[in-house]
């Protein structure tokens, strides 16, 4: 007899209404995320970034820029150096990118020039920071990194047709002073820190100039080529790749290292084509790592090993986070299709994309910042350049084995997690049908508190969903133990 009890016990414990609300919760939850996420691993294609845009792109800009208007900026500084600044450029960059992917697009082709001219303000303050205020006697004011930053958007601006005097002055006299700047230095590259030079910290200032030639017939491009041939002429003697870091007379502080590769890789197919393309068929060669199908990068070169920082992002068996997020856009950004598949095959099997009201977002929402670059990387493009050249191009094939071992294993769990949740939704229900006084007033309480959380977690940006199933669990726990020590406390024999 006792046994029994305690059977009923347990079974009534969770039988509430609001423990089936939580169920549900669960339920759709785990359809609507793992859905779209086991498609995604079997469709997956960097094909499908070349030329227009595919419409997630949208999406996730969509929750980027909630996220952005609920200040999750100021935390990325905690994460990452620049890492404010960081959540502007990058959010801008791609609205960028996806505005000049579809011309014909006049209303979102508006909708980034505005976003740009909110933008560009916040950028610049961001020179009385802590982290750039040191920069005011550089030349150019700031540093190359926010100098070189803001003077791109300022140019992705005008090519959107933006006509602002005061934006289009700034982009004139801040271009005529980097083409100024780089001509004069030794070794052509720019300080981001005072005394402290790092090459890939000059991409975007180069390419702001460079387009600058190309909206108003300028000759600044002649930095670009100066820079390029430095670059090649100085390459690191063990790897064959551009170095991290040099001092102001020219000499290797810092050897290649993946994550600068891959940013610079990605932008410099627009004003350093020749070298981009030599770099990244050696990079592509040396410092890819195949995983099951998918493709992570190297932060240090073969048979070399580092120490974790910042700037590195986790590294995990060799592979480096920063420089595997970077490679994306470096593998899109030089027509690199077959590997641009296999980084996103990783890109999605590593962060499993959430869908929520507000969009798409990566990571679980928690992290802005590589939400920006792995929107960026995926629909990077040189902006001047026609939509029709945004095609991929011939490199050698690389075998895909064992991804198909992957996806068996992925949509085995997916499948399994919503049959599991389905069925206590099922479970769950038939005993609250079944089982007497349901509708207590603690019940009652509780269901309200779990309907509110799932209200909260549709209309609030920055309320995500592992903050709804946490608040939810926690609710549910409390129900159940209470529930659970009346039904005790009432089988008690007199």
């Amino acid at each position: 007899m006792t046994s029994i009890r305690h059977g009923q016990v347990r079974k009534t414990e969770s039988a509430t209404p609001a423990g089936v609300l939580v169920r549900i919760f669960i339920a759709v939850s785990l359809c609507w995320f793992f859905g779209p996420w086991l498609l995604s691993l079997v469709w997956t294609s960097g094909a499908t970034w070349y030329g227009r845009v595919p419409w997630e792109a949208k999406e996730q800009l969509r929750s980027i820029r909630y996220r952005l208007e609920a200040s999750d900026t100021t935390r990325m500084n905690e994460m990452f150096y620049e890492g404010k600044l960081f959540t502007y450029t990058f959010y801008g960059f791609s609205l960028v990118n996806i505005a000049t992917a579809d011309p014909s697009d006049a209303e979102f082709r508006k909708f980034a020039r505005q976003e740009i001219v909110s933008l560009l303000p916040k950028i610049v303050g961001e020179l009385d920071s802590p982290q750039f205020s040191p920069n005011r006697h550089l030349k150019p004011v700031g540093g190359v990194i926010l100098a070189g930053q803001a003077n791109l958007l300022r140019a992705g601006y005008v090519l959107l047709g933006g006509d602002d005097p005061d934006i289009v002055k700034a982009y004139h006299d801040v271009s005529s002073e980097l083409h100024e700047e780089f001509m004069s230095r030794t070794s052509v590259s720019l300080e981001s820190y005072p005394q402290m030079i790092w090459p890939v910290d000059n991409c975007c200032a180069l390419e702001s100039i460079r387009l600058h030639d190309s909206l108003f017939g300028t000759s600044y491009a002649e930095a670009c080529q100066r820079w390029e041939q430095w670059m090649t002429d100085h390459l690191d003697p063990t790897t064959g790749m551009m170095v991290a870091q040099i001092s102001s007379g020219g000499d290797t502080l810092k050897g290649s290292r993946g994550c600068a590769l891959s940013w610079s890789l990605a932008f410099m197919p627009g004003f350093a084509p020749d070298l981009a393309h030599s770099q990244y068929e050696r990079y592509r060669r040396d410092w890819f790592i195949p995983v099951w199908g998918t493709t992570g990068i190297r932060e240090w070169p073969p048979d070399q090993e580092g120490y974790i920082d910042p700037d590195t992002g986790p590294i995990v068996f060799g592979i480096g986070g920063a420089a595997s997020g970077f490679g994306i856009a470096a593998a899109k950004s030089n027509g690199d299709s077959e590997q641009l598949t296999r980084m996103l095959r990783g890109l999605e099997l590593t962060t499993v994309p959430l869908w929520s009201f507000h969009g798409k977002h990566m990571f679980g929402g928690l992290i802005l910042l590589a939400d920006e670059i792995s929107l960026w990387g995926r629909t990077i493009r040189v902006w001047d350049a026609p939509v029709s050249q945004d095609q991929p191009v011939s490199w050698p094939p690389v075998n895909k084995s064992g991804y198909w071992l992957v996806m068996i294993v992925c949509i085995t769990i997916g499948l399994g997690l919503i049959i599991a949740s389905i069925r206590s939704v099922i479970l769950t229900a038939r005993a609250v049908w079944l089982g007497p006084n349901s509708w207590t007033v603690a019940t009652q309480i509780t269901l309200v508190i779990n309907a509110a959380i799932c209200v909260t977690w549709m209309t609030v940006p920055e309320f995500h969903w592992p903050y709804a199933i946490l608040g939810m669990g926690i609710v549910d726990i409390v129900e159940r133990r209470v529930l659970a020590r009346c039904i005790r406390n009432t089988s008690m024999p007199e």
